[in-house]
């Protein structure tokens, strides 16, 4: 019994060692890129509904940098310009963290947003 009381806890101090050494709290802030996709996407007029809060929701169509399509959706407190083009980052079990309105010109070629 105690062999097994020691080997269990020589397994839970190396996996609490290996969280401590691996974890990075970049991952953690809303506006910050890391673990999480980027995309990309242009809004039209008839995305945005307000909700009882007073908040504007979008479902989009968005593209990655390598150019693969998501549906997501998002919460902003103002209603966004038509034909804006935003960068938003995804994050796998939290969704959308942050979005930013971006330039034609920082948009990269994969992601395939016609002019419009």
């Amino acid at each position: 019994m105690k062999k097994i009381l020691a080997i269990t806890a020589v397994i839970g101090t190396v996996a609490i060692a290996a969280a401590i050494y691996f974890y990075n709290p970049d991952q953690l802030r809303p506006d910050h890129p890391a673990g999480k996709t980027v995309y990309y996407t242009r809004i039209s007029q008839t995305e945005a509904k307000q909700d009882q809060n007073n908040r504007y929701e979008y479902k989009v169509t968005a593209y990655s940098e390598q150019g693969k399509e998501k549906t997501l959706s998002f919460t902003t407190g103002i209603k966004l310009n038509q034909g804006a083009i935003i960068m938003l980052y995804d994050a796998p079990l939290r969704g959308v963290t942050y979005w930013q309105e971006v330039k034609r010109s920082e948009v990269p070629v994969q992601v395939g947003l016609e002019e419009k």
